[in-house]
């Protein structure tokens, strides 16, 4: 897993908040460095592998699980398995071919596919891409932990983004003061960091 520390413009803003009204920390938007993100899109699906999940299996993702593991996975469709690359966006569906969700591959990983996204509409959204996802996921992942009244007097060290618990499966972002410590524990963070 690499580590690296990044100092974050909002994050600077967490000194304001000690001082005055919590919400004022992040000034109501994120910003967040485009080259860390990338701009993939991961609407298109041309030629996007599909991996199709073993019989019984698509229940427990329809109930919100971000992982897939070895074992759920029945067979991968459209390019051979030896073709995909590590990290690279694939569409998991069901037996039926019904749309599970989008996420990345591994195949050397038990936990086979990391979904980013779960299909709870019935179709795609129009503006999914992998810069998109990142600023929503960390966006709520931000309002979440000013609702818990973090930072404050007593500490401006906490997690602002906890992995699966943040629906950014492999990604951890640890806050101490105005420096952020970003944790990769995926190959699709790793992929797409620069």
């Amino acid at each position: 897993m690499a580590l690296m520390l990044l100092a974050m413009k909002p994050i600077r803003a967490f000194k304001a908040s000690m001082s005055g009204s919590r919400t004022r920390a992040f000034g109501g938007s994120i910003s967040i460095r485009p080259s860390i993100l990338g701009n993939i899109d991961i609407e298109t699906t041309a030629i996007r592998p599909k991996v199709v999940l073993a019989r019984g299996k698509s229940r427990l993702f329809r109930d919100g699980e971000m992982i897939v593991y070895s074992g759920a996975v029945s067979h991968v469709e459209g390019v051979g398995k030896e073709k995909i690359q590590m990290g690279s966006f694939v569409e998991v569906t069901d037996g039926a071919g019904s749309l599970i969700g989008v996420g990345t591959f591994n195949p050397d990983s038990m936990f086979r596919v990391r979904l980013l996204w779960l299909n709870n509409t019935g179709r795609v959204t129009e503006d999914l891409s992998l810069s998109g996802l990142l600023h929503l996921r960390i966006r709520i992942a931000v309002s979440k932990r000013i609702r818990m009244g973090l930072p404050n007097v007593q500490t401006n060290a906490f997690r602002l983004v906890n992995s699966e618990g943040d629906h950014l499966s492999g990604l951890i972002v640890d806050v101490f003061g105005t420096t952020a410590v970003i944790q990769s524990g995926a190959v699709w963070c790793e992929k797409h960091r620069s």
